[in-house]
């Protein structure tokens, strides 16, 4: 071979060494950005970030669902867009049974897109608070509502949020609505209520001075302030204990007894007693004691009347202090000197004599005597010529 055809042939041979490797660099420029694969958004270890509208998480990442012809279900498949079944592994569309349609069991049909089988029947899960639910409407309640009074409600966890009838919001687990707010249920003697707290007792506990407390049936029972106990229904709370609250004649009611006397008795010698009125039973043997304004006069309750009132085991009276029962009527009792007589509704005092209107003491032996000087005479004596003798 000629020289000039030697020097040609290395140097193409030197060019063709050097193209090799720029062709490689070229090629893996080329190559990268196809084989590169892009990371999906992260919904959270426990899925608790939210993916975006058109996606689920699925092992901690957001994919995005599956349109028309997609492959779905079973491992590593993922679901149907809205207006999607799947079938067959494929996103197809599927119109199914409408809302009302009989769902489930062996006769009934499956439910079209966006609707779910509830009380075996196709209906529409609502997830906007506020919306018109049951059956008659074939619409139920999503997740974290409840269907109350025929809407959707949120169910609200936090004490002192707005509920009632107005409201789109009812009180969840361990909640109860209150005056118009949800109030926490407590359940441990002592705990702080009524007030701002927002909270209230549950049964067998009742919030009283600001804490609730056990309700008990227990006679003797401490019910002190300090104590986290309270009397329940029948009970009454006396000298920091419990009592039974009795309404039946003759039952102890001493200290010892835990007893206490009721509506319509009283107690009265340690025993509960009923009221009598005029002509009813007392004393000690009864179970009865006389009403305020009677005395017990004997066996029976009589009342005390004044100057001219019937008196006397006949009309269940007797006369006030300072007055005697005289052929059935109370009348004044006069000293030596008083008017008496029927007029002046009085009588004398022992030991005297009624004389012209006047009280007298009778004379003794030698004072003078008569009529006309109003002076009686008795204890063996006659009026002789004026005089005692």
């Amino acid at each position: 071979m000629a020289p000039r055809a030697l020097v040609a042939v290395a140097l193409a041979t030197a060019l063709l060494a050097a193209a090799v490797p720029a062709a490689s660099a070229a090629a893996a420029d080329v190559a990268a950005p196809t084989t590169a694969r892009t990371t999906p958004p992260s919904c959270g270890k426990y899925g608790d970030r939210p993916c975006a509208d058109g996606s689920v998480c699925r092992r901690s990442s957001c994919v995005a669902l599956g349109r028309e012809g997609a492959t779905c279900g079973g491992y590593g498949g993922v679901g149907c867009a809205s207006g999607l079944r799947c079938r067959g592994r494929k996103c197809i569309k599927d119109a199914g049974g409408a809302a009302g349609a009989v769902c489930g069991g062996a006769a009934g049909v499956r439910c079209g897109v966006d609707l779910s089988c509830r009380d075996r029947l196709c209906q529409t899960v609502s997830t906007t608070p506020g919306t018109t639910c049951g059956r008659s409407v074939f619409t139920v309640c999503g997740r974290g509502l409840r269907c109350t009074s025929g809407k959707c409600k949120t169910i609200s966890l936090t004490g002192g949020a707005a509920c009632g009838a107005s409201s789109n919001t009812v009180c969840g687990k361990g909640l109860r609505c209150l005056d118009g707010a949800c109030k926490t249920m407590a359940k441990t003697p002592g705990t702080a209520c009524g007030g701002t707290t927002n909270t209230v007792c549950v049964k067998g506990l009742r919030c009283s001075d600001g804490k609730c407390k056990t309700v008990s049936f227990t006679p003797g029972a401490s019910c002190a302030a300090s104590s986290n106990t309270v009397c329940g229904k029948g009970h009454r709370c006396l000298g920091g204990k419990c009592k039974v609250v009795s309404t039946t004649p003759g039952d102890a009611c001493t200290t010892a007894s835990n007893t206490v006397c009721g509506k319509g008795v009283q107690c009265r010698n340690g025993k509960c007693r009923t009221r009598s009125k005029a002509g009813g039973a007392c004393g000690a043997a009864s179970t009865a004691y006389c009403a305020p304004g009677l005395k017990c006069r004997g066996t029976k309750c009589a009342a005390q009347v004044g100057v001219g009132s019937a008196c006397g085991a006949g009309a269940n009276a007797f006369c006030r202090s300072g007055l005697s029962c005289v052929g059935g009527s109370c009348a004044r009792v006069s000293a030596a000197g008083g008017r008496c007589g029927s007029y002046a509704r009085s009588v004398c005092d022992t030991g005297l004599t009624c004389v012209r209107g006047r009280c007298r003491a009778p004379g003794k032996k030698g004072d003078k005597c008569g009529k006309a000087l109003g002076i009686t005479w008795g204890g063996g004596l006659s009026c002789n010529w004026g005089g005692c003798y």
